[in-house]
């Protein structure tokens, strides 16, 4: 026991009895812990002991060591590269050189080549980020050890750090080996594991990045194959189980074709090229637009706003119901009232700007009236397009008062499809701004001047190369709400509540997010904004992504020569018969000017609105000259499609949010608590972009619609004569994925008549992109969902 003092004798030293462990020589309890009453290291003497002080020669250190002493107690000081209580280990990074430890090798895989098209004796060194050299053992993963179709068996050895790779005779499909490496981890931490996937292809097939269990492969191979047949130059996919990630790959190129002139099919309309000309692969994690699948992260970011807001400017806790049945154009409330509220409570600040509301609402008159058309989205025998009778008077349609943010979410305002187009609302700024004088536009070109200096500006009017004595102006693009006062005089086509698909109802979500939050993504030209908006905001607190202007999930910069901006993603494509070309140039239409008409006191947009070479449309950063065709796309609204996305973080914002039905607006971006598995999916398509997202609930019998297989299981390259084809196992529960091309057309859809349709001018393109989804879901279905690791059920939150 401790004798009176609580100091042990100078050849003694104190252990804890229930801990086994030795003590501090001389270790004065009292003076080192609390040993009051209540203090919160307080003490029983009875658990302390003193014992005699070991000798060096109480411990056995072997060959590599030296036993000392260290406060009474014996330990071995190991030679360098030896470890362990007694040095008979190798340290860790150090590995055993026939019975001597050696500094170990950083780990190596060997790929050996049976077909000429394979490089002989390649070899990749795998080196962990941020780790030293160390000693590594390899272990095949269950399931993963074989290529998919190699004949005979494995052909695969593994060796002390070496894995040597033998790849299979059959070269026309992708090949792959899993992986994994666990080191040697000091003593009390966890072993460091790190999962490796091996594409192994033939050089001029498309080349694939990523990483993944190697029993989805059935997907990726079916993916190269629709890649091929519709000439894609890019892709990504991700595949996710209740919200644990089970892969993500990115195939194809950074530009051009994805593969070389012995595999891609010269109707495809590229240059045929030799391997050796064709452009880089493309990375792992590598960004693609969305298109329309942005709108439902605009709804998730619209709830999420709504409620943060409510509750750090009143308090308030609102539900997704009270948040959905604001009514933003009430023109007896602004803000609008919160339903549920008794008394009734408003929304602590506006939702949508004051002259927009008063406009949306009836209270101010129409800045112009719009007559319906077939171009905003075709009529129907049940809905013809509307008379203007509703607008007539030069108000808004008083439909608009009951619209609530739930049926702007699910497309149930009654609106068409579309916006009404730049042109119109162009032409009409002089009326959305009140410009009445030349005074007023020598104003506007002031803004402009002062934001890009008097050079730019002064340049880009002199290229447009007008006659001496004719005065232009440039003046800033139009905004979003200007666009909303212009759709505000078009009539409503559909009764509130009814389903009509429409690219404007994110234009108003968008607003709301704007007027409430500063502004929803970054501003165009200005790709820093990207941190401090709604949307970086909310991925990084509600979905935990670290997001910027280029990674993870963000709005595009469609603007060129963007400062400080590299373009994160593969090369758009978007074939243009006209220009025979997938990269075609065009006028930028986000910069309007117009020409001055001191006789009528006017200045006319028409040189802008149908624009020549001699008459062309400037750039939007004041530069003359046309544009890449992604180039010309106008983020006045980009909730409705503006998105890009990384395949892992976009499974990270699936997990937690809904991608929803139009036909519930509870479930459009609401969060997965409560209904984790419910089935839902969308699809985007915009010039240089095509994509499909699924939530996936457990389904058998599963359908789709697929051009005819082949004796070997292939898809076949006919698009137009689809055949049905059934799950032969039942589709898993909880899946999500994400695919992504960097196209939404190609040059043989473009030039083939698509037969199944009334309309002759149709081609095949609609057809054979939305294909894209059904080859997914058959690819999943071929997958052994039995042999995949089960992931347990992540508990979502919102």
């Amino acid at each position: 026991s401790i004798p009176v003092g609580g100091r042990c004798a100078a050849d003694m030293h104190l252990v804890n009895r229930a801990a086994g462990a030795p003590g501090i020589a001389h270790l004065d309890p009292a003076g080192y812990m609390d040993n009051t009453p209540t203090g919160p290291d307080t003490y029983n003497d009875a658990d302390y002991v003193c014992v005699p002080n070991q000798r060096p020669e109480d411990i056995s250190c072997g060959a590599h060591g030296q036993s000392a002493l260290a406060d009474g107690v014996a330990a071995c000081v190991c030679a360098e590269g030896y470890g362990g209580a007694t040095c008979n280990v190798c340290a860790q990074g150090y590995e055993d050189g026939g019975g001597v430890c050696t500094l170990a090798d950083v780990p190596e895989l060997k790929i050996e080549g049976i077909a000429n098209s394979f490089v002989t004796g390649e070899t990749r060194v795998i080196t962990p980020t941020g780790i030293t050299a160390r000693s590594f053992d390899w272990r095949v993963l269950a399931g993963g050890a074989c290529f998919e179709d190699a004949a005979g068996g494995c052909a695969s050895t593994f060796s002390g750090l070496s894995a040597t790779v033998r790849a299979p005779s059959a070269v026309t499909e992708m090949q792959i080996m899993q992986l994994a490496v666990k080191s040697v981890a000091p003593e009390g931490t966890p072993p460091f594991e790190w999962e490796i996937n091996t594409l192994v292809m033939p050089a001029e097939q498309i080349p694939v990045s990523g990483y993944g269990d190697s029993r989805l492969l059935p997907v990726i191979r079916y993916l190269r194959q629709f890649m091929q047949q519709r000439c894609v130059g890019a892709a990504t996919f991700g595949i996710s189980r209740n919200g644990v990630i089970l892969g993500s790959w990115t195939l194809g190129r950074q530009d051009g074709p994805a593969a070389s002139k012995d595999i891609w099919d010269a109707d495809c309309g590229d240059p045929m090229l030799d391997v050796g000309d064709l452009a880089d692969p493309e990375v792992m994690d590598t960004p693609f637009l969305i298109g329309s699948n942005s709108k439902y992260h605009t709804s998730a970011v619209l709830r999420w706003v709504l409620k943060t807001v409510a509750k750090q400017k009143a308090g308030l806790d609102l539900t997704d119901a009270q948040i959905l049945g604001m009514k933003p154009f009430d023109p007896d409330h602004y803000p609008p009232l919160i339903p549920g509220t008794n008394p009734p409570v408003a929304f602590p600040v506006p939702i949508v700007p004051e002259d927009v509301y008063r406009m949306m609402a009836g209270l101010d008159p129409l800045v112009a009236t719009l007559a319906d058309s077939a171009s905003y989205g075709a009529p129907s025998n049940a809905y013809p397009l509307c008379d203007g009778s509703t607008v007539a008077d030069g108000f808004a349609d008083p439909q608009w008062r009951d619209v609530t943010i739930g049926h702007i979410v699910s497309h149930q305002t009654g609106m068409q499809r579309s916006a009404p187009r730049q042109t119109q609302v162009v032409s009409l700024l002089p009326a959305l701004r009140s410009l009445t004088s030349e005074q007023d536009f020598i104003a506007q070109e002031q803004i402009l001047r002062t934001l890009w200096g008097n050079a730019k500006v002064t340049t880009a009017e002199s290229a447009l190369n007008y006659p001496v004595g004719v005065k232009t102006y440039v003046l800033p693009r139009p905004t979003l709400p200007e666009l909303i006062k212009v759709l505000a005089g078009r009539c409503l086509r559909y009764p509130l509540g009814f389903f009509s698909y429409s690219n404007t109802s994110p234009a108003l979500s968008t607003l709301i997010i704007d007027q409430v939050a500063g502004r929803y993504v970054a501003q165009l030209g200005d790709a820093a904004s990207h941190i401090g908006s709604a949307l970086q905001i909310f991925l990084q607190n509600s979905v935990g992504i670290a997001t910027t202007s280029t990674e993870g999930i963000f709005a595009i910069q469609p603007g060129v020569d963007v400062p400080g901006y590299t373009w994160p993603g593969p090369r758009f494509r978007d074939w243009n018969g006209t220009f025979n070309n997938y990269y075609y140039l065009e006028w930028d239409s986000k910069q309007p000017h117009c020409v001055w008409d001191a006789g009528a006191s006017t200045c006319s947009f028409s040189d802008w609105t149908s624009p020549t070479d001699q008459r062309g449309q400037i750039r939007w950063s004041m530069n003359y000259g046309k544009v890449p065709f992604i180039g010309t796309l106008n983020d006045v609204s980009p909730g409705t499609g503006s998105l890009m996305v990384e395949a892992r973080d976009e499974l990270r914002f699936l997990a937690k949010y809904q991608i929803g039905s139009y036909g519930d607006p509870a479930s459009v971006g609401r969060p997965r608590a409560g209904q984790p598995n419910a089935s839902y999916n969308h699809n985007g398509s915009l010039g240089g972009g095509y994509s499909f997202a699924r939530q996936l609930a457990a389904s058998t019998g599963e359908s789709m619609n697929l051009p005819p297989l082949d004796a070997q299981g292939n898809l076949t390259d006919d698009y137009l004569n689809l055949a049905s084809f059934t799950c032969p196992s039942q589709l898993p529960d909880g899946v999500d994925y994400i695919v992504a091309l960097n196209q939404n057309k190609d040059r043989k859809c473009v030039n083939q008549p698509n037969t199944n349709t009334s309309d002759p001018n149709d081609n095949l393109c609609l057809q054979a992109y939305a294909v894209l989804d059904a080859v997914m879901r058959y690819g999943i279905c071929q997958v052994n969902w039995a042999v995949v690791p089960t992931v347990q059920k992540v508990a979502i939150a919102e």
